[in-house]
């Protein structure tokens, strides 16, 4: 069964999981809360719930109380969440993770994690600090990108990431740049 992100009312996150948990067609539901136990840590992101469950269960799930809608690039259609992307997001709530959001990264070296339950994920080293390195990284489903300290030897430094394309757009279709003319 695929994972879908349900996105939900300001705050309902709990609630709206309760309600989803009720319903027979829903497999299993997540909310991304750092600390492991539900209703300890703090919320990761916020108003964001997750349920496994085939397509049309999950597009039933919006009729729930404090749904507003299942999350996928095109609003007409939901897109499914990768599993390795769903167990990277249980990784970063569990209890020994930290996660601290930031802004995505537009230039640096591009890592992977090699090692634990994250490995696969990859991301951009934003430095190093002694024996570890500071990752930040973003899944599709992540808004943001969130930095975690890792082992030096967990990370696995893949190449250097380019500038962001939006910053040597051309002003001109043929790349030159124009003048107006005046008079």
């Amino acid at each position: 069964m695929p994972w879908f992100a349900v996105y939900t009312a300001p705050f309902k996150e709990a609630s709206v999981a309760g309600l989803l948990k009720k319903v027979a067609a829903v497999e299993e539901v997540f909310v991304p809360q750092m600390g492991g136990a539900p209703g300890d840590g703090a919320m990761l992101f916020t108003n964001y719930v997750f349920v496994r469950a085939a397509l049309e269960e999950a597009e039933g799930a919006v009729a729930v109380q404090g749904v507003r809608r299942l999350v996928g690039p095109d609003q007409h259609r939901p897109s499914p969440i990768a599993e390795h992307d769903l167990e990277v997001l249980r990784e970063l709530c569990s209890a020994d993770r930290s996660p601290m959001l930031g802004p995505v990264p537009s230039n640096g070296r591009l890592a992977r994690i090699t090692r634990g339950a994250m490995a696969g994920a990859t991301g951009i080293v934003k430095h190093h600090r002694g024996q570890t390195v500071v990752l930040a990284f973003t899944l599709p489903i992540l808004a943001g990108a969130y930095e975690l300290e890792l082992p030096e030897d967990s990370v696995e430094v893949l190449e250097e990431r380019l500038e962001e394309a939006a910053a040597h757009k051309p002003r001109h279709r043929s790349g030159k740049r124009t003048r107006r003319k005046r008079g």
